[in-house]
């Protein structure tokens, strides 16, 4: 029985035998042409029949990456539309977790692409989000068996959106917590191209926590650790991010500041009674005086680039008792000045950026 009133064949039947052809273009032109007989069929056959045969295909693998770039392409959050509505996301989840692992950086990304898409208009129906929790964390912890780094670089990229759909969606703070650990996994992961992928996602993460006691639990750790990170091409993206989180003056930002500085005064209560340096009083001033001597250039040049964010960040900050009310301020401007003088000419001009 056709599918579509009026035709003699069934498109879903027809689709299904394109997609397994031999031809890589009767396979293009297959996914191409999935959003049209997902529309002409309507929408419950479209979810039934046309999404359970992409689905399948793509589960099937194989697939070579041109037409796995054109399947994440069409399974979007506009497909959303075509097969019911937004209750029906959390349908488009397992395939484009399949699409996130493959190894391909085009794939992967565009599949991380069209899943944060879907997450950005997926309602709670149907246990969607224990499912997006799922889904983050198969591709954190993908098994000894996957090869490569594509799924966790993948999950980096989806710590953020999923963590904000579990907050849109009023989920229970265990799955939060979960997702936050996530991301604290794969930021310690022992790739750098991993950690890197994590620091990259660490301002879009932090934007998503709106519990600052939760931040504090999960993540204050993680963030410190990658500003520590033993390579620079982490470093300088998490100084740039953090810069950027600072600035927001969000929940995660003040959790983050507030922790560091409980740290800082439990070990000045176990000191010698000694007056620590100005910038030790404020965590946002040690992640400057720290990165601006920093040993890569890269890593000055990225805290030249953030030094405004930073700036505006702690501009509000009280003097701590007993401290000159200008230590801030100068000490500040004197780390500036320094970032002229720079042996690299690369941040010597990113501190002249920053300054016009």
């Amino acid at each position: 029985m056709a599918a579509v009133a009026g035709l003699d064949f069934d498109p879903v039947e027809l689709l299904e035998t394109e997609l397994a052809a031999d031809d890589r273009a009767r396979r293009l032109r297959a996914v191409r042409g999935a959003a049209a007989v997902a529309r002409a069929c309507g929408a419950d056959v479209a979810r039934k029949r046309v999404l359970a045969v992409l689905a399948a295909h793509v589960k099937a693998g194989g697939e070579e990456d041109e037409v796995n770039f054109r399947l994440a392409q069409a399974l979007d959050g506009k497909f959303l539309d075509l097969i019911g509505g937004d209750a029906h996301g959390h349908l488009l989840f397992a395939p484009l977790e399949s699409l996130c692992r493959v190894e391909e950086t085009m794939v992967r990304t565009r599949a991380a692409a069209s899943l944060r898409s879907v997450l950005a208009r997926a309602s709670a129906d149907d246990g969607a989000p224990g499912k997006a929790l799922e889904v983050l964390s198969g591709l954190a912890d993908p098994g000894a068996e996957a090869t490569g780094f594509g799924a966790k670089c993948s999950a980096a990229t989806l710590c953020a959106p999923t963590h904000a759909f579990l907050e849109r969606s009023g989920a229970a703070e265990g799955l939060k917590s979960d997702a936050r650990a996530a991301y604290a996994r794969v930021a310690a992961d022992d790739a750098p191209l991993v950690r890197r992928a994590a620091a990259d996602e660490l301002a879009a993460v932090c934007a998503s926590v709106r519990a600052p006691e939760g931040f504090v639990r999960d993540l204050s750790e993680t963030v410190t650790r990658l500003l520590e990170d033993e390579h620079d091409v982490v470093r300088l993206v998490a100084v740039e991010q953090l810069g950027d989180v600072l600035a927001s003056g969000s929940a995660a930002a003040e959790a983050w500041s507030a922790a560091v500085k409980a740290d800082l005064e439990a070990a000045e209560s176990e000191g010698d009674g000694k007056e620590d340096p100005w910038y030790l009083a404020e965590p946002g001033a040690r992640v400057v005086f720290s990165a601006h001597r920093d040993a890569s250039w890269r890593v000055r040049e990225a805290v030249a680039k953030s030094f405004a964010g930073y700036c505006q960040a702690l501009a509000p900050v009280e003097t701590p008792a007993g401290r000159d009310s200008d230590d801030l301020a100068n000490g500040l401007l004197g780390m500036f000045a320094e970032l002229f003088d720079d042996p690299e000419v690369e941040v010597r001009a990113a501190a002249f950026r920053s300054a016009v």
